[in-house]
This record gives structure tokens, sequence and C-alpha cells, in this order.
């Protein structure tokens, strides 16, 4: 006996919009404009931009790198954790970790004991 494995068709995922152009957010329950909702690249999930930042604010600030949709495992790509954070100085912070990352993963990389080294 053979399993037949059925899709559900993508736009079966997407939140539903109402008539006066609103659409409630999945994380804070609030009904907001469209316009509210960024696009992600990764994922097909809509939140509002507030709950977003917010997310991305505390993920960023807790030293997270990989991070991924608040609904499911597809991980933000770094542009628009750039477009939703609309904030530099985190911006800088994020890519900042993502670096160090990438350098302890390194074998061939030495850090400098000297305290204050670049």
């Amino acid at each position: 006996m053979s399993k037949s494995v059925q899709t559900v068709p993508e736009t079966e995922h997407l939140p539903v919009i109402s008539a006066s152009g609103m659409r409630e957010c999945p994380l804070c329950l609030i009904e907001r404009p469209v316009e509210d909702f960024p696009e992600i690249m990764t994922c097909h999930h809509r939140s509002c931009s507030t709950c977003l930042q917010t997310y991305l604010k505390i993920e960023i600030t807790e030293s997270r790198i990989n991070i991924s949709c608040p609904e499911c495992t597809e991980k933000y790509h770094p542009n628009d954790i750039r477009n939703i954070l609309q904030n530099q100085s985190l911006m800088d912070k994020y890519e900042d970790f993502m670096v160090r990352r990438v350098l302890v993963s390194d074998p061939d990389v030495r850090w400098c004991p000297a305290p204050d080294c670049g």
C-alpha cells in the first residue's frame, strides 16, 4: 500500500484580510492595516511590524544571530531583519554578532589577549 502525500497550497496559510483591508496579527491579536505586515523573503507568515520589531530587538539583545520566524523555523534573511528593524545601532550589533560567530568557528583565527585590541 503506497502513501500519498497531499500538499496544502501556500495561499491557505495566509491570514484572512477583512473587507476593510485589516488583518489580525497572530502575535498580538490586534487587527491592523495590511500595510503594517511586512513581506518576508523566506516565510509566508505575516506578523505586524510592531511585534516583529520587538521580537527582533529581544533576539539581537540576547546575542542570537540565527533568527527564525516567530511562528515557524524558517530563518530570516539579514535584509528582512534590516527592513523590519529600522534601527542602525541594533543592526550593527547583529552584524557584529554574525562576524564573531564566523570567526569563532574558524580554527585558523586567534583572538588577541591584549585588552582593547580591535
